[in-house]
């Protein structure tokens, strides 16, 4: 009896709604491992690849210090966010927190904040696209061409509308990523113990303390560099929207900030 109640319930759902349900159904379907993933992809980019400069400039002790340090504080910060987001689901993206804080104004900052951030971080990847495809075919030709190209690269690769059905890229990401840190410290390494009797400019010896005549401003760029590494919670509102268990994103930041503090 209860079964053809059910039946005949179903047979009279609105079509609309159903269509709802079953979007609702394929959007929250990202679990904290997928979700691990696509922080990687997110946060260990660009940044660790500006890590050398950061060392250089404050040596070994104290970059190595401002790493973990700045990696803990960026963990506590995404946790604050991913709270925010549980306590207030309607946030839907990082902008919204700016509305809560302060109103009207408060989201238009954040936006704009928001918006430029990613513009710039977007504008770092077609530069680094660019240079890549020079270097790789040592070519003349104009970097506005390889840089457009990298854009085009980007936007078919952002055509996706759900986070879980491009979180295989992240793997494909995170391998890269650790493959071209991998090859320059390989490389750097070879060039340096060549035995080579000119110096070479290019190639600056480790050192545990800071570099001579190092000013606050170069200080505080050397640090930014690492402050930037880390630069992931932003978008971590956004990636809990597609969770289906979004109290897990905890797990994530955990695994997630271990694996960039390593790395």
């Amino acid at each position: 009896m209860a079964t053809d109640t059910v039946l005949k319930d179903q047979e009279f759902i609105d079509p609309e709604r159903q269509r709802i349900l079953e979007g609702d159904a394929r959007f929250n379907r990202l679990g904290w491992k997928r979700l691990t993933v696509l922080s990687i992809v997110e946060a260990i980019a660009l940044g660790s690849l500006g890590l050398p400069s950061a060392f250089a400039s404050l040596g070994m002790v104290a970059g190595l210090i401002l790493t973990v340090a700045l990696g803990f504080v960026a963990i506590y910060a995404g946790y604050n966010i991913g709270q925010t987001k549980l306590k207030y689901p309607q946030i839907g993206h990082y902008a919204d927190v700016g509305q809560l804080l302060f109103g009207k104004w408060g989201s238009k900052i954040f936006i704009g904040c928001f918006v430029t951030l990613l513009v710039f971080v977007i504008g770092s990847h077609c530069l680094t696209g660019a240079i890549a495809f020079q270097t790789i075919t040592e070519s003349n030709v104009c970097a506005l061409v390889f840089s457009i190209s990298s854009a085009a690269i980007l936007l078919f690769l952002a055509v996706p509308p759900f986070f879980a059905e491009i979180a295989i890229l992240g793997y494909i990401d995170f391998a890269s990523i650790i493959i071209a840190i991998g090859a320059t410290m390989i490389a750097t390494g070879i060039r340096y113990s060549g035995g080579s009797t000119i110096p070479d400019p290019d190639i600056i010896p480790w050192s545990a303390w800071p570099k001579a005549g190092l000013t606050f401003s170069g200080a505080i760029v050397a640090t930014n560099n690492i402050v930037f590494a880390y630069s992931f919670a932003g978008c971590l509102p956004s990636f809990m929207d597609e969770m289906h268990t979004p109290e897990d994103y905890i797990k994530t930041l955990w695994w997630m900030g271990g694996i960039q503090i390593v790395v």
